[in-house]
């Protein structure tokens, strides 16, 4: 997705309204105002496998009724190239398992980080990414 694509549907899927309000509002700055919140992944899911076709789902990684990653590999099964980014209060929980998924720590600035990798269309995992200014990963 960039700058061309501002239109294009992003799905945001987090439990806290709060970090939903925040990266929303960033995405709707910078000009992307098709941003559809969740805040229940099954919900989300069930209208993805109806036919809901998003260019992005940004999910958080711990939720109570499923965590992200587990969403976003059954969105795989009828989306095979979704492009997605995990954010998470704890990073290393969701790079514990193999995944090609962006992971972003959820920091007061995730909002203005999500907006850069949306304008680069950089959704891939880096083998080596930093959180609170430690490489981890590998």
């Amino acid at each position: 997705m960039s700058n061309q694509e501002k239109g294009e549907r992003i799905i945001l899927v987090d439990d806290d309204p709060v970090w939903s309000w925040i990266i929303e509002k960033e995405l709707n700055k910078a000009g992307y105002e098709n941003v559809v919140v969740y805040d229940d992944p099954r919900i989300a899911l069930e209208e993805i496998k109806r036919g809901l076709r998003p260019a992005l789902v940004i999910s958080d990684f711990k939720m109570p009724v499923m965590n992200g990653l587990d969403m976003l590999r059954e969105i795989e099964t009828c989306h095979p190239k979704i492009e997605a980014i995990i954010v998470s209060t704890e990073p290393s929980l969701a790079l514990r398992e193999a995944h090609r998924f962006r992971v972003l720590d959820k920091t007061h600035d995730i909002g203005s980080r999500i907006v850069k990798i949306v304008k680069k269309g950089d959704y891939w995992q880096h083998q080596a990414e930093f959180v609170h200014g430690e490489m981890i990963g590998k």
